[in-house]
């Protein structure tokens, strides 16, 4: 390493330092603009510019410019150099119309822990709690605005919750909620379980809290509220369907944790639900951040406690014979796990048969009826392969064995309805989980391991055997079925970095339409490159359209570096991923000869998922069979045609040697990839009857990052 480089190094550390020894800064600007209502005023001034925001708020030009440039740097507020305006996470949390507003909670969490975490140095040399604001405390006062202040940050997560289980909606009447806080839990099943009744057992002035939150559920005689400590207060003499322990087991011992487990025990029956909603860690204790430090807290409050790994929360289960058979992040930094009687048994993995009908399944996932059928058609056919994928990896995946809920595996068949009751996973789940934990076939030989983006945290590595390969591969090829007589021996440069799953993947595609892939040399600039593609007489090119993806030079780069090269070759195809293909690029290469552009859209997780419509550039025709896409809202649902949302994909299909079967590699099922896009199901003028996806985009703020996405497409 050089000397410039390593001085690089030294100081993009001491700048990373440097923010952190002085976070408190980062503290009192949020609290500062918080209080000058900065935030609503963009909210209600979209276009304002500084001056404008100066005389909105009373304040002098040099301090607006200054707060502002604060919260630009912590990505709460975004400037185009003319206009300031709320990032999506300060519009969502910060501005007091928004209904997940959590402006005030964060201000009373802030005063009630700057004392504490100035005790945190003698804690540490002690050993015990020197803070005055104890969580062990029994009856302590400032619970009761602390559960107020909480409330928002769990609402999202409850809501999840409750949604998660409504394929059970006649199964759950009774629900006790220990340690329940404000009622928030309470509240969302109630509203999704109208015949079931809530029992919260808490302290008498939080649950006095809980009581005003749900005034007309307390009425009717559906909340109900037990006043005193969880341990010793007798609990009503009932057997309870769902038994929620929302962010209580953090301040307990694991002793502690096994006693109140055990007094649950008495009180469920075979078929209970226990619901554990907490900050986790992962298995080798380093991740996540906010966990860790999280941990601290209880290290300053409380006398035991601490933040537990998924695996030692399934460990403290199995001591009352429950397993974990649901994970989830519905709204990060929060993991849900819901667990049930080990007992209960599985129903075993048979491979399904299609009926040999005038609509029956194609047996390879090259066949274009997976594109021209009947939606209807392509609907039963991708419930049927979902329904075939859930029990294989029932059967077969560590992860999902416990997880998947007993009710769809009942199901002879599944309506997307069903697969809706799945909660979608992010890339936070997968980062606290064994690798290992989500193959399906574990003595099967694996073709292909790729690592997802790691760019907002550790990278989650994707296993393929063959079979899940060659799916992902023959559903690429079909839809460039125009060229599969054309490429015979066609010689093809690939751009793509070969560490990156595309790399691959495009070698493949391009040999299964019978041509010659040659892969970029891997210490190449664009001048080599351009005369590498010269001696070897290329015609067609597969790379990424813009530059900054890390997955190899971008055609723009190349452009830069020489106008005139597509058509002095003599490229005729080009083949295009990974970032958006703008309308002026496209005429551009129009222009310069090239009669035949394709741009697949997918993931390191899944791909492809889309290809471009030959009429609209800016859609994706859906690639399905070997994947199941959805587009869906915030509550899990997918979305109407014409609404937008996020991008969800399972791996539901492999191309065995006798037809397709399941997906024997990572299991995934309901993954948020980290993109945003459009849904549109209308009629399209290029002949193909698949639905579309418009403009995905990757999602921008860091929460939405957390779930899913790797990068910004700016």
């Amino acid at each position: 390493m050089s000397t410039s480089s390593k001085n690089q190094e030294a100081e993009a550390d001491l700048t990373s330092l440097l923010l952190n020894a002085a976070g408190y800064r980062k503290s009192h600007i949020i609290m500062s603009a918080i209080d000058l209502g900065i935030f609503a005023t963009l909210a209600a001034h979209p276009d304002a510019n500084l001056e404008k925001i100066s005389q909105l708020l009373s304040l002098a030009r040099r301090s607006m410019e200054s707060i502002l440039g604060g919260l630009v740097a912590l990505d709460l507020v975004s400037f185009d150099g003319s206009k300031y305006s709320n990032s999506p996470t300060a519009q969502t949390y910060l501005v007091p119309s928004s209904p997940l507003y959590v402006g005030e909670a964060i201000k009373i969490l802030w005063r009630l822990g700057r004392e504490t975490w100035l005790t945190l140095t003698d804690t540490v040399k002690d050993g015990h709690p020197r803070a005055r604001q104890r969580t062990d405390e029994p009856g302590a006062e400032f619970w009761k605005q602390l559960v107020r202040a909480i409330r928002p940050f769990s609402m999202q997560v409850a809501q999840s919750v409750a949604r998660s289980l409504a394929w059970g909606k006649n199964e759950i009447r009774n629900v006790i909620d220990l340690g329940g806080g404000s009622g928030v839990f309470g509240e969302a099943f109630l509203a999704y379980f109208p015949q079931a009744r809530v029992v919260q057992v808490d302290w008498p002035h939080v649950n006095e809290e809980a009581r005003t939150f749900n005034q007309k559920a307390y009425v009717e005689k559906r909340f109900h509220t037990v006043d005193g400590n969880i341990f010793t207060t007798p609990w009503p003499q009932e057997a309870f369907d769902v038994v929620i322990l929302s962010h209580l087991l953090h301040q307990e011992s694991k002793e502690t944790i096994k006693t109140l487990l055990k007094k649950v025990s008495k009180h469920i029956h075979p078929s209970s639900l226990i619901v554990i909603n907490e900050y986790c860690l992962n298995e080798k204790r380093n991740y996540p951040p906010y966990s860790l430090i999280f941990g601290l807290s209880m290290l300053l409050q409380n006398e035991a406690g601490g933040v537990y790994s998924i695996r030692e929360y399934e460990e403290l289960l199995a001591t009352i014979g429950h397993e974990v058979f649901l994970v989830n992040s519905p709204v990060p930094p929060s993991t849900v796990l819901v667990s049930r009687s080990a007992g209960i048994q599985k129903k075993p993995f048979i491979m399904p048969t299609t009926e040999k009908t005038g609509d029956s399944m194609p047996t390879s996932f090259l066949s274009r009826d997976w594109d021209t059928n009947d939606r209807n058609i392509l609907e039963k056919w991708l419930c049927e392969l979902y329904r075939q994928q859930i029990l294989f990896a029932s059967e077969h995946c560590d992860f999902w064995q416990k997880r998947l809920p007993e009710g769809l595996l009942k199901r002879d068949r599944l309506t997307r309805e069903d697969i809706e009751s799945l909660p979608p996973i992010g890339k936070q789940i997968l980062r606290l989980t064994d690798p290992q934990d989500l193959i399906g076939l574990k003595d099967a030989p694996i073709h292909l391991v790729r690592g997802s983006g790691g760019t907002t945290g550790v990278p989650t590595p994707m296993f393929w055997t063959k079979p899940d390969w060659t799916a992902a591969m023959e559903t690429a090829v079909r839809y460039m079925k125009p060229l599969r007589k054309s490429w015979k021996g066609l010689r093809v440069w690939n751009g793509y970095n070969q560490g990156h799953v595309s790399g691959p993947a495009f070698d493949d595609i391009m040999r299964l339409l019978g041509a010659t892939p040659i892969p970029r040399h891997f210490n190449s600039n664009e001048e080599e490159s351009i005369a590498e593609m010269e001696r070897l007489k290329i015609q067609a090119m597969v790379l990424t359209p813009r530059s900054g993806s890390g997955k190899g030079g971008s055609l723009e780069d190349f452009l830069a570096v020489d106008p005139d090269f597509i058509p002095r070759i003599g490229i005729k195809t080009l083949i295009v991923s990974s970032t958006a293909l703008g309308k002026d690029l496209l005429e551009e290469l129009r222009e310069l000869g090239v009669e035949y552009i394709a741009n697949l859209y997918g993931s390191t997780e899944a791909l492809p998922t889309g290809i471009s419509c030959s009429h609209d550039s800016a859609g994706f025709h859906l690639c399905q069979g070997h994947i199941f896409l959805e587009v869906v809202d915030d509550s899990g649902k997918h979305v109407r045609s014409g609404e937008s949302g996020l991008v969800v994909a399972s791996r539901i299909g492999a191309s065995l040697e006798d037809g397709i079967g399941p997906a024997e590699g990572t299991q995934l099922l309901r993954y948020i990839v980290g993109d945003r896009a459009t849904y549109s199901e209308e009629p399209c003028p290029c002949g193909l009857k698949t639905a579309k996806i418009l403009n995905p985009s990757r999602l921008p703020n860091d929460l939405d990052k957390l779930m899913g996405g790797c990068e910004r497409w700016d």
